[in-house]
């Protein structure tokens, strides 16, 4: 996939030129979020299970004081009311990289310097982290609380709240980020550095 996606470029640079190859390479490189993962990610998603998994049981039973019982990446009832094992899918890798290409166009068409960018951007890995446990930490919750059923529709559901909540922070941090109205054409987009 590396290949074909470089050689379709340099097809592109060989037949319109390098200054058309140059005008379209942003939006090029846009295609390796199309790139399917498979078992590519698992050096990704076997620490964002664990991580997820460990800062939500410290969350749900040293802070919350819910008695749950950890194993590896499982978390379950003492009583046997409710397991839940946080699966491949389920470490937020989809997130992560959906975020990550909403991040990286927002940050190159709001932004003109480069530390701003990166910053936007690197901000995606932290918020993932942080909706992914309190996603968790909200299904442990609704469980306890409501029984097992009431934890599935937070699991199948609450995902898209803590999508929600990455973006108005992202957009939030990209509003305090700003640059003044002074290093921006009439248009509304920046000029180039």
């Amino acid at each position: 996939l590396v290949a074909f996606l470089g050689g379709g470029y340099a097809l592109i640079a060989l037949v319109w030129g390098w200054r058309f190859a140059a005008g379209v390479f942003f939006p090029y490189v846009l295609l390796v979020f199309c790139v399917p993962l498979g078992t590519v990610s698992d050096p990704i998603t076997v620490p964002l299970r664990q991580v997820s998994t460990d800062v939500s049981v410290v969350i749900v039973r040293d802070v919350l004081g819910i008695p749950v019982i950890q194993q590896g990446v499982q978390i379950s009832d003492p009583r046997g009311a409710y397991t839940y094992e946080v699966a491949a899918a389920c470490s937020g890798i989809r997130s992560l990289i959906a975020l990550f290409a909403l991040t990286t166009i927002y940050g190159f068409l709001t932004f003109t310097r480069l530390w701003k960018r990166l910053l936007v951007i690197l901000l995606v890995v932290p918020l993932t982290l942080a909706g992914n446990i309190l996603r968790l930490v909200c299904i442990v919750i609704a469980s306890e609380a409501f029984g097992r059923s009431a934890g599935e529709f937070v699991h199948d559901w609450f995902g898209f709240v803590t999508f929600g909540l990455a973006l108005l922070v992202l957009f939030g941090v990209g509003n305090w980020l700003r640059e003044p109205a002074s290093a921006r054409v009439p248009g509304g987009l920046p000029q180039a550095a």
